[in-house]
C-alpha cells in the first residue's frame, strides 16, 4: 500500500522526485551489472511483472557457483563439516563440478548450520549459525537468481520498497 501524500509530509517526506529518462543513474550501492543470462531474465521479469518463471534452476550453473565462490571470505569460520575456503580451492573445479551435479539431479542437501555463541559487552552470548562452505556457495548462486527476478519489483529509490506498493 502506498502511503498517502498527507502521511508523507506528516513524516517529513516529500514524493521522490523522477529522474529524466536519459539521467537514470545508479543510486543503491547494490546495483551491479549482470551476466547475460541474468540480464535476459531480469530484463523478461521487467517486460512484465506478471511473468511466473517455473523454471530457474539452470541459472544455477558451474559458473554461478564459481563466481559466488570467489566472493567468499578467505578467513570465513568452517561449518559442521570442517571444510574451509583453501581446503576446497584445492580441488575447486571438481568441487564445483560435483556441487553442480549433485543440486541438478537433486542429490544435494543443505548441512546443519554449527552453532557458536559470540561473548556480548553485557556479559551474556549470542548466537551465531556458521553454515558450511558449499550452502553458501548454493545460497549465493540461488539469491542471484532471485535477485535478478525480483529486482525488477524495486524501484532505484525504493531503497527495498516494491514499487506501487
Amino acid at each position: 500500500m502506498k502511503p498517502s501524500k498527507e502521511t508523507r509530509r506528516a513524516e517529513g517526506r516529500d514524493q521522490p522526485e523522477r529522474i529524466p529518462q536519459g539521467e537514470a543513474r545508479i543510486r543503491t550501492q547494490s546495483r551491479v551489472i549482470l551476466i547475460p543470462n541474468l540480464e535476459r531474465l531480469n530484463a523478461a521479469a521487467k517486460q512484465a511483472a506478471q511473468t511466473r518463471f517455473t523454471s530457474l534452476l539452470h541459472h544455477v550453473d558451474q559458473a554461478a557457483l564459481h563466481r559466488v565462490f570467489r566472493r567468499q571470505k578467505r578467513q570465513a569460520s568452517a561449518g559442521v563439516d570442517g571444510m574451509t575456503v583453501a581446503k576446497y580451492e584445492e580441488r575447486l573445479e571438481q568441487n564445483l563440478h560435483d556441487l553442480c551435479d549433485r543440486v541438478h539431479t537433486g542429490r544435494y542437501r543443505p548441512q546443519p548450520v554449527r552453532r557458536v555463541y559470540i561473548p556480548k559487552a553485557d556479559g551474556g552470548k549470542r548466537p551465531l549459525g556458521v553454515p558450511a562452505l558449499e550452502d553458501k556457495i548454493v545460497q549465493g548462486a540461488v539469491a542471484e537468481v532471485l535477485s535478478a527476478v525480483y529486482e525488477a519489483d524495486f524501484c532505484g529509490f525504493s531503497y527495498g520498497f516494491q514499487a506501487g506498493t
